[in-house]
């Protein structure tokens, strides 16, 4: 076993008072690149305290714990908002389930009302209320597949990880929206990926009544 699955193994020990007094012989020879796996994989309940220890023992590393804080805020953050929604093709969910959503992960489903071009660079859209996602789940499947409810598009929920820029293009089509809609060059992790549902005739009958 290697020094920092040694490492990561003691971290997440169950018991926290064990899990946080790691021996100095293992905390000394924590590498530097090391710093983020080792506070990412660690349980959610003892990060702030095995946080401390490791600037206690290592105060060299304080640096990077202060970028971990730092970035991890802006995910709790995140988490705490709604839940986002992306629309897709039904195909593609496995592959999100395993990878998570990525910039540029397939071929672009946004074309501006005016002019049906495409537009963006490829980020990933998403939704901040479900009747919006699935009002444009609707308008995607009777464009590509002749129907609505085809079972051929999904809505996947997720939480947003890291900054979304709120997507102002295209205000024709934002009409009648009950909430925002956003963008991110940045992927999200499958961790992040609450679930996915194919879009059925019930959803947008909802949507259309709600």
């Amino acid at each position: 076993m290697s020094l920092i699955s040694q490492f990561l193994s003691v971290a997440s020990d169950a018991d926290l008072d064990a899990a946080i007094k790691i021996s100095a012989d293992h905390i000394s020879k924590l590498r530097k690149s090391n710093v983020f796996r080792v506070m990412d994989e660690a349980p959610a309940k003892i990060r702030k305290r095995l946080a401390a220890h490791i600037v206690k023992h290592r105060p060299e590393f304080h640096s990077e714990i202060e970028d971990w804080k730092k970035e991890t805020s802006e995910i709790v953050v995140a988490k705490e908002e709604k839940t986002h929604y992306h629309v897709t093709h039904t195909e593609y969910v496995p592959s999100i389930k395993k990878h998570g959503l990525r910039p540029k992960g397939a071929p672009t489903n946004w074309v501006k009302a005016k002019d049906k071009s495409c537009y963006g660079k490829g980020e990933v859209h998403s939704f901040d209320n479900h009747h919006d996602a699935v009002k444009w789940g609707a308008k995607m499947d009777w464009h590509l597949h002749g129907g609505m409810g085809t079972g051929k598009i999904s809505i996947v929920h997720f939480h947003p990880h890291k900054k979304q820029t709120e997507d102002t293009n295209d205000p024709l089509s934002h009409a009648g929206s009950k909430g925002k809609w956003w963008k991110s060059n940045h992927s999200v992790p499958a961790s992040h990926i609450h679930k996915a549902e194919p879009l059925t005739i019930d959803h947008i009958k909802k949507a259309m009544h709600g």
